[in-house]
């Protein structure tokens, strides 16, 4: 960190390693390194500074040949690594570049013209993020890659390795440079270079496993960064199991983060989000977070006043949102009463609920106490997903849990629709909205019937972890969820 301009002692362990994480790439091939955070972090300094054999692309145009293969010299580019600095402000001037970017991070090798090209360069990406962090990860609209291009689609996203959290580095200040001693620079840049030919990939392997969720692309994006911390830090292979675990729980943690901003832009593809690593030894599991999410947890584990429960809705793009529904009843004549902005797909499915309660209540003995009083409900938006809701049996359930003044059991979420009449109405996967239930906290879930072909087709996790609960009509839906 000295050679760096930084004062080592000045910083916290995690922020060391975090600050380290932006010269992996000059040590590891082919490693697709971004980081996002606010201005004035010295987030492209290493890539200006620490080496003659990196190229540092600021702004402006990216085109095939100054970045890959230029025909007119026959040759591929000599640098280590190709940085691109302000990526929110890159133009691509020739269509080929992502596709040729795609390939190329994928495996290192690319089609130009009738040649195929391998290279070795690694490519880091450096911009600014407009918002604050928070707003970013709370706002189901934006996400933490919003200041990247449109041409940047999930493929190119997919295969980065590593999205260091800008944020969390502070501003650049006089209090935080070294006044020691640190490596020349054009020492340090062939130390780094003589690092590239070595290989630790497999070493996490020895002491760690990955769990279910870390898939093909993830498992590789772990295995390079703890690759390159252990070259940069440990280049006599040297290390103990602790630092290994550090390295291990870092860089899973900092791919999760790519991870969840895939499942963040609707695509189911990239559910799987619940990184893990397994200690060979002992067997013991260990869960790694994202800490800018923090524990999502917004489904209670206490019951709820009568009157409320829980619902996850997906529309017919995957996209998913979780609700709380409130129903209460005052003095009145009979009316519903909903809070201005009540979003349609809401209202319809309330009012579709209502319509069946009329229509049952002589046989309910409810009709007296309902001419007397009004129906107020409404929904409150957990995640911000913006998704059409079709949710007639939660509300239907929320309705009678206030009327009998009884609470719906803990932890439970409601899915399902239903028509005037009462006839369920299946949703069209329940894999999404069980998936989010389940990460926000949910224990049980209702789920119609007509959805039961669907259960097979479940992550091990949901079905382990989440009581399933079958319902054939509405009725029982309330039966099964009001407490006893």
């Amino acid at each position: 960190m000295r050679s760096a301009g930084l004062e080592a002692s000045r910083f916290e362990r995690r922020l060391k390693l975090l600050l380290l994480a932006r010269l992996l790439p000059f040590v590891e091939r082919n490693y697709n390194f971004i980081e996002l955070g606010p201005r004035g972090t010295g987030k492209s300094y290493a890539f200006s500074e620490m080496s003659p054999y990196c190229i540092l692309i600021s702004g402006g145009k990216a085109s095939t040949a100054n970045l890959f293969y230029n025909n007119a010299r026959r040759q591929v580019g000599h640098w280590d690594v190709v940085a691109f600095d302000e990526v929110g402000g890159m133009k691509v001037t020739d269509p080929d570049t992502i596709q040729i970017m795609k390939d190329y991070m994928a495996n290192g090798r690319f089609r130009r013209g009738v040649a195929q090209v391998q290279a070795e360069a690694s490519l880091a990406f450096v911009g600014n993020l407009n918002h604050p962090v928070e707003t970013l990860v709370q706002n189901a609209a934006t996400d933490l890659f919003q200041p990247l291009a449109k041409e940047f689609d999930l493929a190119v996203i997919d295969r980065l390795h590593f999205y260091m959290p800008g944020w969390e580095v502070p501003k650049n200040s006089k209090d935080l440079l070294t006044n020691h001693y640190g490596f020349v620079t054009d020492y340090l840049a062939e130390a780094f270079r003589s690092l590239r030919k070595q290989n630790r990939f497999d070493e996490v392997e020895k002491v760690f496993r990955t769990g279910s969720h870390v898939e093909g692309r993830d498992a590789t994006a772990m295995k390079r960064t703890v690759s390159g911390f252990l070259k940069l830090l440990h280049p006599d292979g040297a290390y103990t199991k602790d630092e290994l675990r550090e390295y291990v729980t870092l860089a899973l943690e900092a791919r999760r983060r790519v991870k969840e901003q895939l499942k963040k832009r609707g695509s189911f593809e990239f559910y799987k989000t619940s990184f893990s690593y397994i200690d060979i030894e002992d067997g013991t599991e260990r869960t790694v977070a994202v800490p800018e999410q923090g524990g999502k947890g917004m489904i209670s584990q206490d019951p709820l006043p009568p009157g409320s429960v829980y619902t996850v809705v997906a529309d017919g793009d995957s996209t998913v949102a979780l609700f709380r529904l409130e129903v209460t009843l005052t003095a009145g004549t009979g009316k519903v009463r909903t809070p201005a902005g009540l979003e349609k797909g809401l209202k319809e499915s309330l009012n579709r609920a209502v319509t069946y309660l009329q229509t049952i209540k002589d046989k309910l003995g409810l009709t007296p106490m309902l001419a007397q009083k009004d129906i107020c409900a409404e929904a409150v938006d957990l995640s911000g997903g913006r998704v059409e809701a079709s949710c007639g049996s939660a509300f239907f359930v929320a309705m009678i849990s206030a009327i009998q003044n009884k609470r719906v059991q803990a932890g439970t979420v409601v899915l399902g629709d239903l028509t005037i009449q009462g006839n369920l109405k299946g949703v069209p996967s329940i894999a999404e909205p069980l998936h989010v239930a389940l990460e926000n906290g949910a224990i049980r879930a209702l789920v119609p019937i007509s959805n039961k072909s669907q259960f097979a087709g479940l992550p091990e996790e949901t079905v382990e972890k989440l009581d399933v609960i079958f319902y054939g009509d509405v009725d029982r839906a309330v039966l099964k969820a009001i407490e006893l």
